[in-house]
């Protein structure tokens, strides 16, 4: 066959070969499913990025935490400053930032790096910038670099470990962090003043509370939102009336199915504390 016979051949299978390769690829996306999805929050659209199974779950993180949602729309008014510390990806940020009738401003914190990659990225898909500042920056007793103990490298993922503490064992990525007092930070970089504290970090609430002593005697501040460890809430509540914080209402997530009767850990609860004479 000669040069110019064969050239209609050669084209026509490389034509083959592309569309083969493209097809393959949309194969490879549609198993691996939605590279975005829609946040289960009726108040606004707002899309978060699923780059893992552990990203996925968070799109039903209104149904999850029904309480968080009810405790943004009815205590937290335009341009209040919230601290969302241990945001992950965003969910709570960006509902509390969004929806119409909150537009609160947000100071984001979240230290693990593929989760805060994440939760810049979704700042960014729902042009949220002017109301979202993410840190990557952890919190606690002292200001210093400490070690955070990734047990995965899912954007997403939860139950990190900080310093010493007890966690799963085994980690994928000791990762080193700037950890501050929550006062340093605020004075340091001068940071608004939260009116709200969302605080939700596995497990070291009391050391990032400890490390606030000036932040939450501030009268700026009205409402705290905080997972309550069982053996450690007393403490908890009590250092937070101590500083004029006293416990309102208490929340609990439901067990999963199947898990009734056994020994399985209780699902995580969760505390708001307000101020006396907060509205």
């Amino acid at each position: 066959m000669s040069d110019s016979a064969g050239r209609p051949v050669r084209a026509a299978g490389r034509l083959l070969d592309r569309a083969t390769r493209r097809g393959r690829s949309r194969l490879a996306e549609a198993l691996a499913g939605p590279t975005v999805g829609r946040l289960d929050y009726e108040g606004a659209q707002i899309m978060l990025g699923v780059p893992s199974k552990s990203a996925r779950a968070r799109l039903r993180g209104c149904a999850k935490e029904p309480w968080t949602v009810q405790w943004i729309e009815s205590w937290i008014g335009p341009d209040e400053v919230l601290y969302d510390i241990g945001a992950n990806v965003g969910a709570y940020s960006l509902v509390a930032a969004l929806s119409p009738a909150v537009r609160a401003r947000v100071v984001a914190v979240e230290p693990g790096y593929p989760t805060f990659a994440a939760l810049s990225e979704n700042v960014v898909r729902n042009g949220a910038q002017d109301r979202v500042t993410a840190l990557p920056v952890a919190l606690g007793r002292a200001t210093t670099l400490e070690t955070l103990h990734l047990r995965t490298l899912d954007a997403g993922a939860a139950l990190h470990t900080l310093g010493g503490h007890d966690g799963p064992t085994g980690t994928a990525y000791d990762q080193p962090v700037l950890t501050f007092r929550l006062d340093d930070l605020l004075e340091r970089f001068g940071l608004p003043r939260p009116a709200h504290i969302k605080l939700d970090v596995d497990g070291t609430e009391l050391d990032v509370l400890a490390g606030a002593d000036h932040t939450l005697s501030d009268p700026t501040l009205r409402t705290v939102l905080t997972e309550l460890d069982d053996e450690k809430g007393g403490q908890l509540e009590g250092l937070l009336a101590q500083h004029g914080l006293h416990l309102s209402d208490r929340f609990r997530r439901e067990e999963k199915p199947g898990t009734e009767g056994f020994d399985a850990p209780q699902p995580p609860a969760y505390g708001l504390f307000t101020r006396a004479g907060g509205t």
